[in-house]
């Protein structure tokens, strides 16, 4: 299990969007200087609404998952099958 919360960390919180995004809401105006000279392509504006839009449904899954498991129990593969939901 550490080995993919450690593949997650690196994908999501290493990147140069992650970094900008906290960057940019902390108010660290000299961090995102620096990112943006180091990346001088970057459309901070798309970055900075991506990483919102990722962050929003990167929460939003967690609490999706237990509304289903307070819903419909614990997963029986009798029970929960393709097409249950339907």
């Amino acid at each position: 299990m550490s080995e993919i919360a450690n593949a997650v960390h690196k994908k999501v919180f290493e990147t140069m969007e992650y970094k900008l995004w906290r960057a940019a809401e902390s108010g660290k105006e000299a961090e995102v200087r620096e990112i943006l000279k180091a990346n001088p392509t970057v459309d901070v504006n798309m970055v900075l609404l991506r990483a919102d839009m990722f962050f929003f449904f990167f929460f939003l899954f967690p609490f999706a998952a237990l509304q289903c498991q307070v819903q419909f129990g614990n997963h029986e593969p009798d029970r929960h099958k393709p097409g249950f939901l339907k």
